[in-house]
């Protein structure tokens, strides 16, 4: 059986609780999207650091395999977290819309 809200605060409340929690959702996912990328691309830079001290100091660290990742992972990491709060910032405008869609 399906409710209906034939009252007008009715579909306004629930209209404004569908716009927090999509715009909840959104705020969640791009905060930890940005974290996990942010770490990645640290320990990426922090993992090529290591390698180029290490061989200053004539010591053994790591294998080039893993330095190849790391380069990569430092190169894609930027332009992901990029490109994530850009759409984070263009999803901004999403809650508004389903609210005044709901009223």
């Amino acid at each position: 059986m399906v409710a209906h809200f034939h009252h007008p605060l009715a579909r306004k409340l629930a209209a404004g609780f569908g716009a927090f929690v999509l715009a909840d959702l959104i705020v969640g996912l791009t905060a930890f999207s940005v974290i996990s990328l942010a770490t990645l691309w640290y320990f990426s830079l922090s993992w090529i650091r290591l390698a180029q001290l290490s061989e200053v100091h004539h010591l053994a660290f790591g294998s080039s395999w893993q330095l190849t990742l790391a380069g990569i992972g430092a190169c894609v990491a930027l332009p992901l977290l990029a490109a994530t709060v850009l759409l984070a910032i263009r999803a901004a405008s999403l809650p508004r819309r389903a609210y005044e869609l709901g009223r």
